[in-house]
């Protein structure tokens, strides 16, 4: 029996040797399937990088986009308050002459129509030739001014 028992111990490895070839495959199949995979996966992780590259670089000029065109604006609200004050400054000086021009019309139509004029109408008349010289005199200043100040915003 010795032989018997030799020949069933032979069986037996041979039996496990099987088993061991067929899950060394099995193995070797999945390790190969992993080594494929993880090489896409890698190839991923490449794309991903370059795309976040590529995103800060698109970022940082955006960014210095923003802070030129920031610059920009703030230049054009400077000469706009610039502009503003300066048309301000005018409108308050114009509206006393308007005011003036408007008693001269009114003060010239009721002689006109032979309304009785007032003294203080009469006395206000001489004074505006007077006054008048001056106001143009002013407007003339007021108008280099405004010219000069539009000059230096081109």
């Amino acid at each position: 029996m010795p032989s018997g028992m030799s020949i069933l111990l032979d069986l037996i490895v041979a039996g496990l040797l099987v088993t061991v070839i067929v899950f060394a495959a099995i193995l070797n199949r999945r390790l190969s399937v992993w080594r494929q995979e993880r090489a896409e996966f890698e190839r991923l992780i490449a794309e991903f990088n370059r795309a976040a590259v590529r995103a800060e670089t698109g970022v940082e000029r955006l960014k210095a986009a923003s802070e030129q065109t920031g610059k920009t604006l703030q230049q054009a609200v400077t000469k706009g308050q610039s502009l503003r004050d300066d048309l301000s400054y005018l409108i308050e000086r114009a509206e006393p002459l308007a005011d003036r021009l408007t008693e001269g019309i009114r003060a010239a139509r009721s002689m006109r129509r032979g309304d009785p004029v007032s003294e203080s109408s009469i006395a206000r008349n001489s004074n505006a030739s007077t006054r008048e010289t001056e106001e143009q005199d002013e407007r003339a200043r007021a108008k280099r001014e405004l010219l000069r100040a539009l000059a230096a915003l081109r």
